[in-house]
């Protein structure tokens, strides 16, 4: 917002300046005039001046403005002259900055500073120091800060409460401002040559430009005096103490000359191994002792008064107090000694590794192939521990006892980063063994395998570490690159800075790669919308701990909600129904400062949630936030989805429908089948009955013609009724059966047909059964079945049986074989039995009854029998389902049968 946008802002006649905020007297806007402006409760309040006003500040509960040349204090909005400074302090009245910490305010003129102390309304000039001036700035700790752009930055860090002993950053530079961050890391800006950070604790480094003879550092070591010793490749052995540096120089033949190890002994003497030979240097009398050891020395281990030398050629000892030097069995180039808790001295050469135990006799190596190549480096540690690198396998854990390796375990199957290019190790009083590498240095606990890793963005020179020396809470570094000081236990840590998306890149369709800088406030929750062709897109992070030096991991929560409605695709649709309506949290771990979506992003909305986490562990108190949103293609869309499925299902629903009403046709179609089926048994069964009515007649029998007249009426009445109906209860087809046997008794008398019902006691009364199917079975039974030369009988057996009815015809006539050879009651039987298989058909159709008819010749059984015998079964379960849908199929039925303009039989007809 503007002035011009602000009605309260507007009437503030500034256009360059600052403000000052206190919790009283609200905002202060001061512009380097003599007039200031007060906002407070929306309200605005000017206060003049008679000279031109830079600062404000509230010292003993008073509010004082600070001006060129006058202190004003501040009471009922009203300034009143408090002091004046007097005559210009220099050349001129050009005021620099003014700045107060405390009763202390410091100003700076054009070509001197001056320092004021204000106490009990009484000012006191503190001190003053000509030809420096710059903008003033204040740390967290209270010091006076300068940037000149003439001197650099100066810092007044005294106890004097003056302008005493100033120590000055950036010497030469011209700066312009400084100011300190959450984290304690101070920031110079320069006029011309970018911006410098200075963070805490920073690591000291000592390169050729600070006096190194050479940056190329092979070792470092610590003598008991606490100077620090470190070897170049140039036969140079530096001294560092304190801040004096020193050299001794070995020399070189041909320009190169490393000094491999050093080994301090007492407070002024050292054991060196370089290229060219051994040295025990007397560094308080500068005397050198060449000691012959027989080929290039590459190792040297101290162990009381013997001093072990490994060689190119072989393995020598020293005793110092004899000056003997013996060699031993080993001849082999030796790379590593090392001596273990129990005070044996291990050899490390090119093809395994031997010890004191048994005269260097067996090669461990053999034992244990990975240690058969050459061994790199060793070191003895308590609880019968021996540390031993390998250039292939690394690191490994080895546990002696009485000179033999009992177990051996590589290290990096344990550490969570992997250790392999490895040139030394040293081990701490505490344990901790720390190993230098060509990518840096990594610190092991071998209690826990805990694992720390120092490498250029900790401030190390350079990742290819020759050599490495740690004491107390200081690691000094000797790389390719020079000697690096880094404290391990410096200031805590704290999470105090920033997290942020920094950049999105992509490829276009014409392989052009676009990037885009978001270096809006991280405060805000952005939205960037990608183009619908962006291919290949990346996302960077960054975070704002200078401490790490950029060697941070990312914690990225990516979440995906709805995006926009024209670009909302079903996946989109089913994850934000699937997260419970919250959106789709996916959470990992980046050990890079960037996120790739691979070669195409899933079109949907992406929020991005980051937080950079250092190498110890500590978050980023402020995550970084940015939203993206990658459009769909119009036919990825839902909506395209949704119309598609849509003609999709009107195209079912229209199949569905005619299969339905298809369906529906081929039901009623059934039914009428049924229905004609049923009517055709009905005049087949009126005929028989009328035919057989005949015999009463000649001779007459009035009575008999009478009682069959009567049963015959009542069961064509039932016939009648019962064709109305697919399934009737079974006591009604019981009784049905039974007259009609009754009548058929009737017909040939009791001298001639007998008939007998069984079983009816299993079967439930009300239980469904098919209408009328038994009657023609019954009457081909009667009629063709009956026997020649005795009485013919029909036996009807009911059972039920897992759940499934079964009802057994057996006649004693000639059987079906006999029959077929009469051919037209043959063709009769087969009409019959014809109609009674396409019912049963019909029934399994419309019903699924699982309904079975069958007839077989008994003089096909074992024995052979006579007479035929009929079996019909169907599901109790299907047949009451059967009756349910039964009443659907009714109402189609009669629905037909309205349409068709059917008239049901009236049962007084």
């Amino acid at each position: 917002m503007t002035e011009k946008e602000d009605v309260i802002l507007k009437d503030i006649d500034i256009y360059l300046g600052f403000c000052n905020f206190h919790e009283d007297d609200g905002v202060w806007f001061l512009g380097f005039s003599k007039r200031i402006y007060n906002l407070n409760h929306e309200t605005v309040k000017v206060l003049n001046f008679t000279d031109a006003v830079s600062h404000l500040a509230r010292i003993d509960q008073d509010l004082y403005a600070f001006a060129t040349k006058s202190f004003f204090l501040v009471k009922n909005d009203k300034p009143t002259l408090f002091y004046t400074i007097g005559q210009s302090p220099g050349k001129s009245s050009v005021i620099k900055g003014i700045n107060s910490n405390g009763n202390r305010i410091l100003y700076s003129y054009d070509d001197r500073i001056i320092l004021f102390e204000l106490n009990q309304k009484r000012v006191k000039k503190i001190d003053s120091i000509y030809n420096v001036s710059g903008v003033i700035s204040i740390d967290r700790s209270g010091r006076f800060w300068v940037c000149s752009t003439q001197h650099g930055a100066i810092c007044f860090d005294n106890q004097n409460r003056d302008l005493s002993n100033p120590k000055i950053y950036l010497p030469g530079k011209k700066t312009t401002y400084m100011f300190e961050d959450t984290q304690g890391t101070f920031w110079f800006c320069t006029l011309d040559d970018g911006i410098y950070g200075l963070p805490i604790d920073a690591p000291i480094t000592w390169q050729e430009q600070d006096g190194l003879p050479s940056n190329n550092l092979v070792s470092v070591s610590r003598d008991a005096r606490g100077r620090i010793l470190f070897g170049d490749d140039g036969g140079n052995l530096n001294i560092l103490d304190g801040t004096k540096h020193s050299v001794e120089q070995y020399g070189a033949v041909d320009g190169y000359n490393r000094i491999l190890q050093i080994l301090p002994q007492g407070k002024d003497s050292c054991w060196l191994i370089t290229d060219e030979g051994a040295f025990l240097q007397h560094t308080s009398l500068r005397k050198t002792v060449p000691i012959n050891v027989g080929g290039s020395p590459k190792v040297i281990l101290r162990d009381g008064a013997t001093v072990w030398f490994g060689t190119s050629a072989r393995l020598s000892s020293l005793n110092t107090h004899t000056r003997k030097l013996s060699d031993h069995l080993i001849n082999q180039r030796i790379t590593a000694l090392a001596k273990d808790s129990e005070g044996i001295i291990w050899a490390g050469g090119i093809e395994g590794i031997y010890n004191t135990a048994d005269t260097f006799r067996t090669n461990w190596g053999k034992q244990f192939k990975t240690l058969g190549t050459r061994i790199i480096a060793m070191q003895g540690a308590a609880n019968n521990t021996l540390w031993i690198a390998t250039p292939e396998s690394g690191l490994f854990k080895a546990r002696v006892e009485n000179g033999k390796i009992i177990e051996l375990r590589e290290a990096n199957a344990f550490l969570s980063t992997p250790v392999q290019n490895i040139h030394s190790m040293f081990q701490e009083d505490n344990g901790w063994l720390w190993l230098a590498t060509n990518q840096g240095i990594f610190g092991i606990d071998p209690h826990t395998w805990h694992q720390v890793h120092f490498d250029h963005h900790d401030g190390l020179t350079n990742d290819d570490i020759r050599g490495v020396y740690v004491q107390n809470d200081t690691l000094w570094a000797a790389s390719a690159s020079g000697l690096t000081r880094v404290l391990l236990k410096g200031t805590p840590a704290t999470g105090q800075f920033a997290s942020f998306v920094t950049a999105v890149r992509y490829h276009q369709e014409n392989d052009e790669i676009k990037e885009i800088f978001l270096d809006e406030d991280p405060s805000l929750r952005k939205v960037t919308t990608l183009p619908r062709t962006a291919s290949l897109v990346e996302i960077d992070f960054a975070g704002l701990d200078y401490r790490s030096r950029g060697n941070l991991l990312f914690d990225c929560i990516i979440t995906e909600v709805l995006p926009p409605l024209q670009w909302l695709t079903t996946d989109n649709l089913l994850n934000w129904i699937g997260s419970g309506f919250q959106g789709k949290a996916d959470t990992t771990r980046l050990y890079k400062n960037g996120l790739d979506f691979g070669i195409r992003m899933p079109p949907g909305k992406y929020k991005i949630n980051v937080t950079a986490v250092t190498q110890r562990g500590i978050r980023s108190w402020q995550p970084g936030e940015w939203t993206f949103v990658m459009p769909a293609r119009w036919y990825s869309t839902f909506w395209f989805s949704l119309l598609i499925w849509s003609l999709i299902g009107l195209g079912l629903y229209r199949i569905y429908r005619t299969r339905l009403q298809l369906r529906e046709m081929a039901f009623a179609v059934a039914q009428f089948r049924l229905m004609a089926l049923q009517a055709q048994i009905n005049p087949h069964f009126i005929g028989n009955c009328i035919n057989a009515l005949q015999r009463f007649f000649y001779p007459p029998q009035p009575t008999q013609a009478s009682i069959y007249n009567a049963t015959f009426t009542q069961l064509l009445r039932q016939t009648l009724d019962f064709s109305e109906y697919t399934f009737i209860r079974f006591d009604q087809e019981l009784e049905y059966n039974r007259d009609y046997m009754e009548l058929a008794r009737l017909r040939y008398g009791d001298d001639k047909f007998r008939y007998k019902i069984t079983g009816t006691d299993t079967i439930p009364p009300n239980l469904p059964f098919p209408a009328l199917f038994l009657q023609p079975i019954l009457e081909n039974a009667t009629i063709h079945g009956g026997a020649v030369d005795e009485v013919s009988t029909v036996v009807i057996e009911y059972k039920l049986e897992n759940n499934r009815v079964y009802c057994l015809i057996t006649d004693n006539g000639p059987g079906i074989h006999a029959r077929t050879n009469r051919t037209k009651d043959h063709l009769r039987k087969s009409k019959g039995i014809r109609m009674l298989h396409n019912k049963a058909a019909t029934l399994n159709l419309l019903f699924d009854l699982d309904l079975e008819f069958v007839t077989k010749d008994l003089s096909d059984n074992t024995p052979p029998e006579r007479g035929t015998q009929a079996v019909i079964s169907f599901d109790t379960h299907k047949v009451r389902k059967a009756q349910q849908r039964q009443i659907v199929l009714d109402k189609k039925t009669q629905k037909l049968k309205r349409t068709s303009k059917y008239q049901p039989t009236d049962e007084a007809d």
